[in-house]
């Protein structure tokens, strides 16, 4: 979502620059993410530092469904209506950014969003995470309070992920899901 949302309305002369210029830094985003998921979050999250916090968002609000429409899952979407018709309460829990979650979200009929909300300051991106990155032992015990807050038993709660920064997450839940998981 980051590169649709960064290159978004630009030229394709301005978008090669644009690529060009961040293509150096995946080798190190990957590496990072292979360690830890919340370092790879701290260390992605900085690249939003100085943008108009008011305007990314309604930018994300604009070019997130657009993207997620076309990479979307149909399994996904059936999964969630199933949850939802039989009356569960469905959360997206996850370490993406809450303004990108959030339409994502909106697109699949989730009413709750528990994503990542990156610090403000004057209107603009500090580049850090407001709170601890939403991964790992983090990410199990908001999936925790949620339940406490809504009155969901845990034990008859699904919970779905694909790498090993949601491990925790699922281990909190009576019905844990592997969905396309990473090797690890």
């Amino acid at each position: 979502f980051y590169a649709r949302l960064m290159t978004d309305g630009m030229s394709r002369v301005r978008k090669a620059a644009w690529t060009l210029a961040f293509a150096p830094r995946i080798p190190l985003f990957l590496v990072t993410d292979r360690v830890s998921r919340a370092a790879f979050n701290r260390q992605f999250y900085r690249l939003y530092r100085g943008l108009d916090a008011s305007e990314l968002r309604l930018r994300a609000e604009e070019v997130v469904p657009l993207y997620a429409s076309e990479n979307m899952y149909e399994d996904a979407r059936a999964a969630v209506r199933s949850h939802t018709e039989a009356g569960h309460i469905v959360a997206l829990v996850t370490g993406t950014a809450d303004f990108i979650a959030g339409p994502v979200a909106q697109m699949l009929g989730i009413p709750h969003v528990l994503g990542t909300e990156l610090a403000e300051s004057g209107g603009r991106f500090t580049g850090e995470i407001a709170g601890q990155p939403l991964s790992g032992v983090r990410k199990a015990e908001t999936t925790t309070e949620f339940a406490l807050a809504h009155e969901v038993d845990l034990q008859q709660s699904y919970a779905y992920g694909d790498s090993t920064a949601d491990a925790d997450m699922l281990g909190v839940v009576g019905k844990p899901v592997a969905i396309n998981p990473s090797r690890r």
